[in-house]
Protein backbone atom coordinates (compact mmCIF):
# COMPACT_ATOMS: atom_id res chain seq x y z
CA UNK A 1 0.00 0.00 0.00
CA UNK A 2 2.02 3.24 -1.10
CA UNK A 3 0.90 5.78 2.43
CA UNK A 4 1.94 9.64 1.78
CA UNK A 5 1.68 11.31 5.08
CA UNK A 6 1.14 14.48 5.87
CA UNK A 7 1.33 15.73 2.18
CA UNK A 8 -1.25 17.24 -0.05
CA UNK A 9 -2.29 15.08 -3.07
CA UNK A 10 -2.59 17.90 -5.00
CA UNK A 11 0.91 18.25 -5.51
CA UNK A 12 0.98 15.08 -7.49
CA UNK A 13 -1.89 15.36 -9.23
CA UNK A 14 -4.36 18.11 -11.04
CA UNK A 15 -8.20 18.20 -10.25
CA UNK A 16 -10.89 18.25 -13.41
CA UNK A 17 -13.91 18.04 -11.59
CA UNK A 18 -15.82 16.65 -9.61
CA UNK A 19 -17.98 13.50 -10.62
CA UNK A 20 -19.42 12.30 -7.32
CA UNK A 21 -20.39 13.21 -3.47
CA UNK A 22 -21.29 11.99 -0.30
CA UNK A 23 -21.77 12.77 3.26
CA UNK A 24 -18.03 13.50 4.04
CA UNK A 25 -16.16 12.45 0.52
CA UNK A 26 -15.94 14.40 -2.59
CA UNK A 27 -14.48 12.33 -5.81
CA UNK A 28 -13.03 14.01 -8.44
CA UNK A 29 -11.91 13.30 -11.85
CA UNK A 30 -8.25 14.36 -11.89
CA UNK A 31 -4.60 13.90 -13.75
CA UNK A 32 -1.44 12.77 -12.46
CA UNK A 33 1.25 15.21 -13.06
CA UNK A 34 4.04 13.14 -13.58
CA UNK A 35 2.51 10.78 -16.40
CA UNK A 36 -0.75 12.60 -17.39
CA UNK A 37 -2.65 9.21 -16.55
CA UNK A 38 -6.62 10.06 -15.40
CA UNK A 39 -7.27 8.76 -12.07
CA UNK A 40 -10.17 8.92 -9.50
CA UNK A 41 -9.86 10.91 -6.32
CA UNK A 42 -12.11 10.37 -3.35
CA UNK A 43 -11.52 13.22 -0.25
CA UNK A 44 -13.10 13.10 3.01
CA UNK A 45 -13.05 15.59 4.47
CA UNK A 46 -11.87 15.00 8.50
CA UNK A 47 -12.85 18.85 9.59
CA UNK A 48 -16.63 18.04 8.18
CA UNK A 49 -16.73 15.22 10.24
CA UNK A 50 -15.57 16.67 13.47
CA UNK A 51 -17.31 20.22 13.02
CA UNK A 52 -20.38 17.72 12.83
CA UNK A 53 -19.52 15.68 16.30
CA UNK A 54 -19.22 19.04 17.53
CA UNK A 55 -22.74 20.19 16.91
CA UNK A 56 -24.59 16.85 17.52
CA UNK A 57 -22.67 16.59 21.02
CA UNK A 58 -23.16 20.69 21.49
CA UNK A 59 -19.34 21.36 22.27
CA UNK A 60 -16.63 23.69 21.16
CA UNK A 61 -13.72 21.05 21.83
CA UNK A 62 -13.39 17.53 21.44
CA UNK A 63 -14.09 15.35 23.91
CA UNK A 64 -12.89 11.57 24.81
CA UNK A 65 -16.23 10.22 23.47
CA UNK A 66 -16.27 12.03 19.99
CA UNK A 67 -12.24 11.23 20.33
CA UNK A 68 -13.41 7.60 20.07
CA UNK A 69 -16.21 8.24 17.82
CA UNK A 70 -13.17 9.94 15.08
CA UNK A 71 -10.34 7.26 15.61
CA UNK A 72 -13.10 4.83 14.59
CA UNK A 73 -14.60 6.86 11.43
CA UNK A 74 -10.79 7.29 10.22
CA UNK A 75 -10.35 3.19 11.14
CA UNK A 76 -13.10 2.90 8.76
CA UNK A 77 -11.12 4.96 6.00
CA UNK A 78 -8.08 2.51 6.19
CA UNK A 79 -10.59 -0.56 6.31
CA UNK A 80 -12.14 0.59 3.19
CA UNK A 81 -8.77 1.26 1.67
CA UNK A 82 -7.24 -2.12 2.86
CA UNK A 83 -10.78 -4.09 1.34
CA UNK A 84 -10.73 -2.07 -1.93
CA UNK A 85 -6.87 -3.41 -2.52
CA UNK A 86 -7.61 -6.86 -1.44
CA UNK A 87 -10.43 -7.29 -3.82
CA UNK A 88 -8.54 -5.87 -6.85
CA UNK A 89 -5.19 -8.24 -6.05
CA UNK A 90 -5.26 -10.23 -9.29
CA UNK A 91 -8.92 -9.36 -10.25
CA UNK A 92 -9.69 -6.90 -13.01
CA UNK A 93 -13.72 -6.87 -11.91
CA UNK A 94 -12.98 -4.64 -8.38
CA UNK A 95 -11.83 -0.83 -8.60
CA UNK A 96 -8.23 -0.36 -8.57
CA UNK A 97 -6.80 1.37 -5.95
CA UNK A 98 -3.20 3.10 -6.13
CA UNK A 99 -2.16 5.01 -3.55
CA UNK A 100 -3.72 7.21 -0.49
CA UNK A 101 -2.98 10.91 0.95
CA UNK A 102 -3.15 11.44 5.25
CA UNK A 103 -3.23 14.73 6.82
CA UNK A 104 -5.09 15.82 10.20
CA UNK A 105 -7.67 17.42 7.98
CA UNK A 106 -8.21 15.05 4.67
CA UNK A 107 -7.72 11.47 3.54
CA UNK A 108 -7.36 11.45 -0.45
CA UNK A 109 -7.72 8.19 -1.68
CA UNK A 110 -6.78 7.16 -5.37
CA UNK A 111 -8.62 5.37 -7.75
CA UNK A 112 -8.61 3.95 -10.66
CA UNK A 113 -11.35 5.78 -13.14
CA UNK A 114 -14.46 4.13 -15.06
CA UNK A 115 -16.63 5.72 -17.69
CA UNK A 116 -19.73 5.23 -15.98
CA UNK A 117 -21.91 2.91 -13.41
CA UNK A 118 -24.44 0.32 -14.08
CA UNK A 119 -27.39 2.21 -13.66
CA UNK A 120 -26.57 4.67 -15.89
CA UNK A 121 -26.73 2.21 -18.69
CA UNK A 122 -29.73 0.52 -17.19
CA UNK A 123 -31.30 4.39 -17.75
CA UNK A 124 -30.87 3.86 -21.44
CA UNK A 125 -32.58 0.35 -21.73
CA UNK A 126 -36.68 0.58 -22.47
CA UNK A 127 -37.54 -2.84 -20.70
CA UNK A 128 -33.99 -3.37 -18.50
CA UNK A 129 -31.48 -5.57 -19.15
CA UNK A 130 -31.77 -9.50 -21.17
CA UNK A 131 -30.67 -12.49 -18.90
CA UNK A 132 -27.87 -13.30 -21.34
CA UNK A 133 -27.01 -9.31 -20.34
CA UNK A 134 -27.49 -10.06 -16.55
CA UNK A 135 -25.17 -13.38 -16.94
CA UNK A 136 -22.25 -11.40 -18.12
CA UNK A 137 -22.28 -8.36 -15.66
CA UNK A 138 -23.02 -10.98 -12.82
CA UNK A 139 -19.99 -13.19 -14.03
CA UNK A 140 -17.83 -9.96 -13.98
CA UNK A 141 -18.92 -9.10 -10.36
CA UNK A 142 -18.77 -12.72 -8.95
CA UNK A 143 -14.89 -12.27 -9.66
CA UNK A 144 -15.15 -9.48 -6.81
CA UNK A 145 -17.75 -11.65 -4.63
CA UNK A 146 -15.69 -14.49 -4.80
CA UNK A 147 -12.66 -12.35 -3.31
CA UNK A 148 -14.73 -11.02 -0.73
CA UNK A 149 -15.75 -14.22 0.38
CA UNK A 150 -11.99 -15.98 0.63
CA UNK A 151 -10.82 -12.67 2.27
CA UNK A 152 -14.04 -12.44 4.87
CA UNK A 153 -15.20 -9.05 3.80
CA UNK A 154 -19.07 -8.01 3.95
CA UNK A 155 -19.29 -5.49 1.54
CA UNK A 156 -22.60 -4.12 2.91
CA UNK A 157 -23.48 -1.58 -0.10
CA UNK A 158 -23.77 -3.62 -3.30
CA UNK A 159 -25.67 -1.33 -5.30
CA UNK A 160 -26.22 -0.03 -9.08
CA UNK A 161 -24.66 2.66 -8.46
CA UNK A 162 -21.24 1.13 -6.73
CA UNK A 163 -20.71 -1.23 -9.87
CA UNK A 164 -18.38 1.49 -12.70
CA UNK A 165 -18.51 0.78 -16.32
CA UNK A 166 -15.17 0.92 -18.09
CA UNK A 167 -15.44 0.38 -21.57
CA UNK A 168 -12.60 -1.34 -23.97
CA UNK A 169 -13.96 0.05 -27.40
CA UNK A 170 -15.37 3.26 -29.06
CA UNK A 171 -18.49 1.57 -29.71
CA UNK A 172 -19.32 1.03 -26.18
CA UNK A 173 -20.07 -2.72 -26.54
CA UNK A 174 -17.48 -4.66 -24.74
CA UNK A 175 -17.07 -3.35 -20.80
CA UNK A 176 -15.42 -4.38 -17.61
CA UNK A 177 -17.72 -4.25 -14.70
CA UNK A 178 -15.98 -3.48 -11.45
CA UNK A 179 -17.37 -2.98 -8.18
CA UNK A 180 -16.48 -0.95 -5.99
CA UNK A 181 -16.82 1.82 -2.78
CA UNK A 182 -15.48 -0.41 0.50
CA UNK A 183 -16.43 2.45 2.39
CA UNK A 184 -18.80 0.47 5.02
CA UNK A 185 -17.33 -2.52 4.26
CA UNK A 186 -16.63 -4.90 7.43
CA UNK A 187 -14.07 -8.24 7.66
CA UNK A 188 -15.91 -11.36 8.97
CA UNK A 189 -15.44 -14.64 9.01
CA UNK A 190 -18.35 -16.96 8.06
CA UNK A 191 -19.59 -17.33 11.80
CA UNK A 192 -19.34 -14.04 12.76
CA UNK A 193 -22.14 -11.44 13.42
CA UNK A 194 -22.14 -7.81 13.25
CA UNK A 195 -24.74 -5.32 14.58
CA UNK A 196 -24.36 -1.88 13.16
CA UNK A 197 -27.29 -0.32 10.32
CA UNK A 198 -24.93 0.37 7.50
CA UNK A 199 -25.43 0.78 3.61
CA UNK A 200 -28.90 1.82 1.70
CA UNK A 201 -31.96 1.33 3.20
CA UNK A 202 -33.76 -0.11 0.12
CA UNK A 203 -30.80 -2.79 -0.66
CA UNK A 204 -30.09 -3.76 2.62
CA UNK A 205 -31.37 -7.07 3.96
CA UNK A 206 -34.59 -7.46 6.33
CA UNK A 207 -32.34 -8.56 9.37
CA UNK A 208 -30.09 -4.72 8.74
CA UNK A 209 -33.68 -3.23 8.73
CA UNK A 210 -34.79 -4.79 11.90
CA UNK A 211 -31.42 -3.64 13.80
CA UNK A 212 -33.31 -0.78 15.71
CA UNK A 213 -36.36 -2.20 15.69
CA UNK A 214 -34.97 -5.39 18.02
CA UNK A 215 -31.86 -4.20 20.08
CA UNK A 216 -30.36 -8.17 19.71
CA UNK A 217 -30.85 -8.57 16.13
CA UNK A 218 -27.62 -9.17 14.55
CA UNK A 219 -26.52 -10.10 10.73
CA UNK A 220 -23.95 -11.48 9.10
CA UNK A 221 -22.67 -12.25 5.43
CA UNK A 222 -25.48 -13.25 3.86
CA UNK A 223 -27.05 -9.71 3.95
CA UNK A 224 -24.49 -9.20 0.69
CA UNK A 225 -26.13 -12.01 -1.19
CA UNK A 226 -29.89 -10.43 -0.15
CA UNK A 227 -28.11 -6.77 -1.88
CA UNK A 228 -27.13 -8.92 -5.07
CA UNK A 229 -30.45 -10.28 -5.22
CA UNK A 230 -31.96 -6.63 -5.54
CA UNK A 231 -29.63 -5.74 -7.91
CA UNK A 232 -30.27 -8.73 -10.13
CA UNK A 233 -34.03 -7.72 -10.03
CA UNK A 234 -33.55 -3.79 -10.69
CA UNK A 235 -31.04 -4.85 -13.59
CA UNK A 236 -34.24 -7.20 -15.16
CA UNK A 237 -37.10 -4.83 -14.60
CA UNK A 238 -35.50 -1.36 -13.84
CA UNK A 239 -37.37 -1.34 -10.18
CA UNK A 240 -36.66 -2.89 -7.25
CA UNK A 241 -39.11 -5.33 -5.80
CA UNK A 242 -39.57 -4.02 -2.57
CA UNK A 243 -40.27 -0.26 -1.92
CA UNK A 244 -40.24 2.21 1.08
CA UNK A 245 -38.76 5.80 2.35
CA UNK A 246 -38.23 3.93 5.62
CA UNK A 247 -36.79 0.73 7.20
CA UNK A 248 -40.02 -0.02 8.68
CA UNK A 249 -42.01 0.61 5.30
CA UNK A 250 -39.51 -1.54 3.34
CA UNK A 251 -40.04 -4.25 6.03
CA UNK A 252 -44.01 -4.28 5.75
CA UNK A 253 -43.54 -4.12 2.23
CA UNK A 254 -41.58 -7.74 2.25
CA UNK A 255 -43.70 -9.37 4.82
CA UNK A 256 -47.21 -7.99 3.13
CA UNK A 257 -45.77 -9.00 -0.68
CA UNK A 258 -43.07 -11.70 0.20
CA UNK A 259 -42.31 -13.00 -3.53
CA UNK A 260 -46.11 -13.11 -4.68
CA UNK A 261 -45.73 -10.29 -6.79
CA UNK A 262 -42.32 -10.58 -8.27
CA UNK A 263 -41.67 -10.06 -12.10
CA UNK A 264 -40.67 -13.22 -14.09
CA UNK A 265 -37.69 -12.69 -16.61
CA UNK A 266 -38.04 -15.40 -19.50
CA UNK A 267 -35.25 -17.47 -18.30
CA UNK A 268 -36.85 -20.12 -15.54
CA UNK A 269 -33.14 -19.93 -13.99
CA UNK A 270 -32.74 -16.97 -13.16
CA UNK A 271 -36.07 -16.46 -11.98
CA UNK A 272 -35.21 -19.20 -9.36
CA UNK A 273 -31.49 -17.13 -8.44
CA UNK A 274 -33.50 -14.04 -7.51
CA UNK A 275 -35.94 -16.31 -5.12
CA UNK A 276 -33.15 -17.46 -3.64
CA UNK A 277 -31.49 -14.66 -2.68
CA UNK A 278 -34.64 -12.65 -1.39
CA UNK A 279 -35.15 -15.21 1.05
CA UNK A 280 -36.52 -13.60 4.50
CA UNK A 281 -35.29 -16.10 6.17
CA UNK A 282 -31.30 -16.15 6.38
CA UNK A 283 -31.31 -19.74 6.75
CA UNK A 284 -33.36 -19.79 3.64
CA UNK A 285 -31.55 -17.81 1.80
CA UNK A 286 -28.33 -19.20 -0.35
CA UNK A 287 -24.67 -18.80 0.86
CA UNK A 288 -21.98 -18.20 -0.87
CA UNK A 289 -21.26 -21.35 -2.34
CA UNK A 290 -24.53 -22.13 -3.45
CA UNK A 291 -24.79 -18.67 -4.95
CA UNK A 292 -21.52 -19.39 -6.82
CA UNK A 293 -22.93 -22.79 -8.26
CA UNK A 294 -26.01 -21.67 -9.61
CA UNK A 295 -27.73 -23.33 -12.33
CA UNK A 296 -27.46 -19.58 -14.20
CA UNK A 297 -23.94 -19.37 -13.96
CA UNK A 298 -23.29 -22.52 -15.55
CA UNK A 299 -21.26 -22.90 -18.81
CA UNK A 300 -23.99 -23.66 -21.49
CA UNK A 301 -23.67 -27.62 -22.39
CA UNK A 302 -23.28 -27.59 -26.16
CA UNK A 303 -25.38 -30.28 -27.94
CA UNK A 304 -25.05 -31.61 -31.69
CA UNK A 305 -28.25 -32.36 -33.90
CA UNK A 306 -26.77 -35.08 -36.08
CA UNK A 307 -28.81 -36.75 -38.69
CA UNK A 308 -28.66 -39.59 -39.10
CA UNK A 309 -31.17 -41.79 -41.87
CA UNK A 310 -33.89 -38.70 -41.96
CA UNK A 311 -34.02 -39.18 -38.02
CA UNK A 312 -32.43 -36.57 -36.01
CA UNK A 313 -30.01 -37.57 -32.65
CA UNK A 314 -29.39 -35.04 -29.87
CA UNK A 315 -25.77 -36.08 -28.72
CA UNK A 316 -22.73 -34.39 -27.36
CA UNK A 317 -19.77 -34.33 -29.46
CA UNK A 318 -16.30 -33.21 -29.59
CA UNK A 319 -14.55 -30.18 -31.48
CA UNK A 320 -13.00 -32.77 -33.64
CA UNK A 321 -16.39 -33.97 -35.06
CA UNK A 322 -18.19 -31.28 -35.64
CA UNK A 323 -15.20 -29.70 -37.93
CA UNK A 324 -15.81 -32.99 -40.16
CA UNK A 325 -19.30 -32.93 -39.89
CA UNK A 326 -20.25 -28.82 -40.42
CA UNK A 327 -22.66 -29.85 -42.94
CA UNK A 328 -24.51 -31.89 -40.95
CA UNK A 329 -24.58 -30.34 -37.29
CA UNK A 330 -25.45 -27.50 -35.54
CA UNK A 331 -25.05 -26.01 -32.33
CA UNK A 332 -28.05 -25.80 -29.87
CA UNK A 333 -27.70 -24.14 -26.30
CA UNK A 334 -28.90 -26.19 -23.46
CA UNK A 335 -29.88 -23.10 -21.54
CA UNK A 336 -31.60 -21.97 -24.91
CA UNK A 337 -33.23 -18.94 -22.85
CA UNK A 338 -29.71 -17.30 -22.91
CA UNK A 339 -29.88 -16.24 -26.01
Amino acid sequence: MNKHINENYKEYYEIIKEIGRGSYGIVYKAKEKKSNELRAIKVININQYINDLKDIYNEDRITEEMKTKLDKYINSIKIEVKNMEICANNNNNSIKFYEYFENENEFAIIMELCDNNIRDILKQKENGFSPKEIYNIMIQLNNSFKKMKENQIVHRDIKLDNILVKFLDNQKKEYLIKLTDYGVSKNLNLQTTCKSNRGTIDIMAPEILRIEEEDEEKYNYKCDLWSIGIIIYELSFKTKPYKGAFENAILKDIKKNKQNNFKQTRNRKLNDLIKKLLKEDVNERLNWDDYFNHPFFKKESIFLEYQTKGEEKVKIFGNKFVENNKNKCKIIFENKELE
